[in-house]
């Protein structure tokens, strides 16, 4: 990520009130920014397209999920950027496997924004 994002890149980003999260890089979107989603505590009300468990990422260690109403679009540099000023932090990508369920869950998920899944289906190659 020295020199920009690449899908199944991972961070942590601080999410205030609620500290970090992990993020991950799951498809480019327009203008070169990438559509990047956060892991979340599975909770009651959490939307389950896809549950990640401990051993999953090395950053996780219970049960997870993604938040995909929450998804951003970021533009690489001001990830630098925050990475630079010791605001972002690195960590593992995500595997293959791991990173096709995040990516499908994005397109299963009713909580993604339209213009964001759009994005994600374009990079898919799944209309």
């Amino acid at each position: 990520m020295a020199n920009g994002l690449s899908i199944g890149d991972t961070f942590l980003l601080s999410t205030p009130p609620n500290d970090m999260h992990l993020f991950v890089v799951i498809a480019p979107t327009q203008n070169g920014n990438h559509l990047c989603v956060n892991v979340t505590t599975q909770r009651n009300n959490s939307d389950t397209s896809c549950v990640l468990q401990s051993g999953d990422h090395p950053f996780i260690n219970h049960d997870s999920v993604i938040n995909y109403k929450q998804a951003r679009e970021i533009n690489p540099a001001t990830i630098q950027n925050l990475i630079d000023n010791g605001n972002c932090y690195r960590r593992d990508p995500a595997s293959a496997d791991v990173l096709n369920r995040i990516q499908q869950g994005g397109i299963n998920s009713t909580r993604l924004k339209k213009k964001l899944k759009k994005a994600l289906r374009k990079y898919l190659n799944n209309p």
